[in-house]
Formats: C-alpha cells, sequence, structure tokens
C-alpha cells in the first residue's frame, strides 16, 4: 500500500475491508476454516489466529480512521521518508 500514493483515510479503509475479508476467507467462521499459509513471511496461521489478527488490524485501523477524521488531516499530502530520515518534499529540491 505505501508504493501507490494515497489518502491516509482511503489506506485505513482498504485495510479494514482486507481484514475482513482474511477473516471471512481463513477465519474460523470463513469460507476454509483450516487457517492460512503465508509463504512470504514463513508463516502458517491456524483459524483462531487469523480471527485474531484480522480483529485487531480491523480494530486497530478503525481508531487510526477516527483519528484522521478526527483531526480533519486528511487533506494533507502524503510525506514519504527516505532511507536517510529525509522527507519526500526534499526531494523536489533543486
Amino acid at each position: 500500500m505505501s508504493r501507490n500514493v494515497r489518502s491516509p483515510l482511503s489506506v485505513a479503509q482498504e485495510i479494514i475491508e482486507q481484514a475482513i475479508t482474511l477473516k471471512s476467507n481463513y477465519g474460523s467462521n470463513g469460507a476454509s476454516t483450516r487457517g492460512v499459509a503465508i509463504h512470504e513471511i514463513n508463516e502458517r496461521m491456524t483459524a483462531p489466529r487469523v480471527d485474531i489478527l484480522a480483529e485487531m488490524l480491523e480494530r486497530q485501523a478503525a481508531i487510526a480512521k477516527a483519528i484522521l477524521e478526527t483531526q480533519r488531516t486528511d487533506e494533507r499530502d502524503p510525506v514519504f521518508v527516505c532511507e536517510d530520515g529525509r522527507g519526500s518534499d526534499v526531494l523536489n529540491e533543486d
């Protein structure tokens, strides 16, 4: 998600939607109650662990979304941080 420029609110909403999808597909009451294997991180998660992860992601993203909505900070441009700690606004300087 960090590779495409999007507003923080849309990223938070996408995380919520993906967490709901993860749980509905691989959680305890999902289409596949066997859990999931995530090869990119060499992890096998049981259905109850998927439930916990998805619920945690959904809850944290909802809190972040509420903060963004309260602070009305979503109109700002995203700032990307370089490896040296400088922001993307520095990259645009000549």
